[in-house]
């Protein structure tokens, strides 16, 4: 390019610049609506199996339970279509009045153990009792007025690694265990 003036190569060498430059832009432009097209594609297919999912059957007579006690009893919960256990005769009590923890790694079965114990799934094996009744011998509306369950989000964030924040604030209860 002498004097400002455009020679043959190069104005071939600016077009193919320019031409893979688009390329490279309509590449980008594809794969980043394509990720979100795929994103989008899950949370309706996630959003389609919570719609379609029966619930669960309510008891014919209802029980009351006769305390805020909780006891599991040889639990196993397999999830549809899952090929092995998320929990495996598992067995707790927990007394009225009395606050746990659920703590260990992602996939430990901590959301599972709480959610068959607010009864959001039946269990595969064993018992699930709160104040002596089994949970599926109690109406929702009940289930729910004695499953007080409470759920942090399992990221990490805010918590540390050795989750110390969460130790701090639960070491208020003098009858906070640890599982």
């Amino acid at each position: 390019m002498n004097n400002n003036k455009l020679k043959g190569k190069d104005l071939v060498n600016v077009g193919i610049y320019s031409a893979i430059y688009f390329v490279i832009v309509l590449a980008l432009a594809i794969m980043f609506s394509s990720e979100n097209a795929m994103i989008v594609s899950d949370a309706l297919t996630r959003i389609d199996s919570i719609l379609e999912m029966k619930p669960l059957p309510e008891p014919i007579s209802s029980q009351s339970p006769k305390s805020n006690s909780v006891e599991l009893e040889n639990v196993c919960f397999r999830y549809p279509n899952a090929k092995v256990n998320a929990l495996d005769g598992v067995s707790l009590r927990i007394a009225p009045g009395e606050h746990i923890a659920l703590v260990g790694p992602s996939g430990g079965g901590k959301t599972t153990l709480a959610s068959i114990i607010a009864r959001f799934w039946d269990v595969t094996a064993g018992s699930v009792k709160i104040g002596g009744v089994d949970v599926k011998n109690i109406k929702k509306s009940e289930l729910m007025n004695h499953a007080q369950i409470c759920a942090l989000p399992q990221g990490r964030k805010g918590y540390g690694e050795s989750g110390d924040r969460l130790r701090a604030f639960l070491h208020r209860f003098d009858d906070a265990r640890w599982l």
